[in-house]
């Protein structure tokens, strides 16, 4: 039997909903400067959304999912992070740091949580990694 054409919208419809990434993704360009460095879990002058849980200034869990944090240039002497939650449970999904330059002095996280840590990832294209700790997802929860 054949959907009528509403039917057949809607279902794409409802489809594209489901599949979107929440609009509290943010999307974050490092190159150098000390303005959109925080502490974040104790850890000084590190990069991470403005809206993750452990950041200082973030209450609570906004932005957990699909951010993109990249690095191009300057020296971050603490940790970068695709999204970081120690405040609560909720997962860390879908996140993505990428090094194309630039000097990262701490860890680097690409999701980092209290919860679940799935789907995250981070890409290094260049610069400079001091630590050596690359972690794609790291959880106290269940699931990485």
């Amino acid at each position: 039997m054949l959907k009528k054409p509403c039917e057949i919208l809607l279902a794409v419809c409802i489809a594209l909903a489901l599949t979107a990434p929440p609009a509290l993704a943010e999307n974050i360009v490092y190159e150098g400067g000390l303005d959109m460095l925080k502490t974040v879990d104790g850890v000084d002058y590190s990069l991470a959304p403005s809206g993750s849980a452990g950041a200082s200034g973030a209450s609570k869990s906004d932005s957990l999912t699909y951010n993109n944090v990249i690095v191009n240039s300057g020296t971050i002497t603490g940790n970068v992070y695709g999204a970081v939650n120690t405040k609560d449970t909720y997962a860390v999904t879908n996140n993505k740091v990428f090094i194309n330059g630039g000097t990262v002095e701490g860890k680097i996280y690409g999701g980092y949580g209290g919860g679940d840590a799935i789907g995250n990832s981070v890409i290094i294209n260049g610069g400079k990694v001091v630590d050596g700790q690359i972690t794609g997802g790291s959880a106290s929860g269940n699931a990485i």
